[in-house]
């Protein structure tokens, strides 16, 4: 299992609000150095990515399902060869 899926795993509902330490915690998920950096850099990732909505510095909630990097290309009137 990939790390955002066990820190997905970790969230019993969409409305639960988790702290960092809970979700290493909770998910049992271990580095072999530096735990709290590595989770921390996934996280980022996954609030960038509009998997999960960070509530305040350190706390997280389950956001919307699916990522930001799946939407449509904006075509500008200009650049018409831009995409052949």
């Amino acid at each position: 299992m990939n790390r955002q899926a066990e820190i997905l795993a970790t969230f019993p509902d969409a409305e639960t609000i988790l702290s960092k330490k809970e979700i290493i915690e909770r998910g049992q998920i271990r580095y072999y150095f530096n735990t709290e950096k590595h989770v921390g850099h996934t996280l980022s990732r996954m609030v960038k990515n509009g998997i999960l909505v960070r509530v305040k510095k350190g706390y997280y909630k389950r956001g919307k399902s699916t990522p930001k990097h799946g939407r449509s290309v904006q075509q500008i009137e200009n650049q018409i060869e831009l995409f052949k």
